[in-house]
C-alpha cells in the first residue's frame, strides 16, 4: 500500500509524540505502539481517531469517568467471523491526550504488566495480543507488517533525521511523463539511488523503477506533494 502524504505526516507525527510521552510510563516499544495505532485507527481515517483522538479503539469499561462516545465496531469472537456491535469508547481532546490515555490504560491494568520496559517491538506485539487486547486472529501479523513496512523504514532509520517531517519538492508543471525528467527540471537529483530514497519517503516500498511507481511519484510531484527524503 502506498501511503498518502497525509498518512505519512500522521505516522511521523504520532511516532514523534509517542517517543516523547510513552517512555514516561515505562512503555518503550515505540515502533510497536505506533504500528498498533496505525492499525486500530485505520491510519487516522476512523471517526474515533480523527474526531475523538482515540487511536487504539479503547472502550470505556466500568472504571472510566471521562468523556465517551457510542460507536459501531467489529469484533472477531469466532475465528474468521466478524460480529458488528455497538459500544462506548473513550474520547480525548488532542493527540497528546490520546497517547497518554493509552499509556494510562496499559499501566493501569495488571494483565498488561508484561509490556512495561519491553524494548523489542515484536515481543511487545505478541505480548499485547496474548494479553487479550484484540480479537483479530491476524493481529500479530498485521501489526508486524505495518512495523516492518512503514514504521521502521520511515520513522526508525537514522532516528535523528527520519523523525523530522520532510519538506516537499517544488511542483513540476511540465508535460513530460518521465519522473527523471520532471525531477531534473525542478533541479533535483534524478538518479536511481535518489529515486529509491524519494519513493521510501513517500510510502512506496520496494521501489524498482516500475512504470506504476514512477507515475505515482510524478503525480505527487505535479501536485507539489512529493516529500523529500
Amino acid at each position: 500500500m502506498a501511503l498518502t502524504s497525509t498518512q505519512i505526516k500522521f505516522l511521523k507525527s504520532f511516532y514523534n509524540k509517542a517517543a516523547e510521552i510513552c517512555p514516561k510510563y515505562n512503555l518503550k516499544a515505540i515502533g510497536a505502539i505506533t504500528a498498533q495505532a496505525m492499525c486500530e485507527s485505520n491510519w487516522n481515517k476512523s471517526t474515533l481517531s480523527k474526531k475523538y483522538y482515540n487511536f487504539f479503539g479503547m472502550k470505556c469499561g466500568s472504571s472510566w469517568k471521562g468523556a465517551s462516545v457510542n460507536m459501531t465496531t467489529k469484533e472477531e469472537y469466532v475465528p474468521g467471523t466478524l460480529a458488528t456491535i455497538k459500544d462506548y469508547f473513550r474520547a480525548y481532546e488532542s493527540l497528546e491526550e490520546g497517547i497518554e490515555g493509552y499509556c494510562k490504560f496499559i499501566t493501569g491494568m495488571s494483565r498488561y504488566k508484561n509490556l512495561l520496559g519491553v524494548t523489542d517491538n515484536i515481543v511487545y506485539i505478541k505480548n499485547i495480543k496474548a494479553d487479550g487486547w484484540a480479537t483479530s486472529s491476524a493481529y500479530v501479523k498485521t501489526l508486524t507488517n505495518i512495523l516492518k513496512t512503514y514504521v521502521e523504514p520511515m520513522c526508525m532509520e537514522n532516528d535523528t533525521e527520519s523523525n523530522v517531517l520532510s519538506e516537499y519538492y517544488p511542483a513540476y508543471d511540465g508535460y513530460s511523463i518521465s519522473i527523471g525528467v520532471a525531477l531534473r527540471t525542478v533541479g533535483e537529483d534524478f538518479s536511481m539511488a535518489n529515486r529509491k530514497k524519494i519513493a521510501k519517503a513517500n510510502g512506496i516500498v520496494n521501489y524498482r523503477g516500475y512504470a506504476s511507481q514512477n507515475l505515482a511519484l510524478l503525480e505527487l510531484l505535479k501536485k507539489g506533494k512529493l516529500l523529500k527524503p
